[in-house]
């Protein structure tokens, strides 16, 4: 009995043994899948964080999309009302040049005809005292053959009476 005492003690502590040998890869599985879990856990918190940082980054994206699309138009607004001043600005300088010179034109027409004047008065007041004096001496003379010839006719019936 003593064999089979010590038989069935060592039976038993091979069989607790192997319990032991059990338990232990039964508490590494728990582990495992406890380690594995909180990978899981991780893991799926971080692609949700990228997930979210992603869809910030495309928000982000669409923004500045639209920015730039919003500032390409204005650009091209920007250039078109340039185009147009710069055609405005052209038109009425070309406006302001030609009034400008229409203006000087007739103020120099008018300072031409004030020194023209300034000149040809005095001539013309001479011209007109000339001519007085040739309707004068024309008159003068005129009146002056008539009588002479008055004066011829006298003479010619007085010849004829003498004759």
């Amino acid at each position: 009995m003593e064999t089979a005492a010590v038989v069935l003690l060592l039976v038993i502590l091979l069989v607790l043994f192997i319990l032991l040998l059990r338990k232990p890869t039964v508490y590494k599985n728990d582990e495992t899948i406890t380690y594995l879990k909180d990978e899981k856990e991780k893991l799926t918190d971080e692609l949700n964080d990228l997930r979210e940082r992603f869809n910030t980054e495309r928000s982000k994206l669409i923004q500045t999309e639209f920015l730039l699309n919003s500032q390409s138009d204005k650009l091209l607004e920007q250039q078109k009302n340039l185009a147009d001043l710069q055609q405005k600005f052209t038109l009425e300088f070309s406006l302001v040049a030609n009034k400008i010179f229409d203006e000087k034109t007739a103020k120099f027409t008018a300072q031409n005809q004030t020194n023209l004047e300034s000149v040809l008065n005095p001539l013309k007041a001479n011209i007109k005292a000339f001519e007085e004096k040739v309707d004068k001496v024309y008159k003068d003379e005129a009146a002056e053959r008539n009588h002479l010839k008055g004066v011829i006719f006298q003479l010619m019936d007085q010849s004829k009476q003498i004759q």
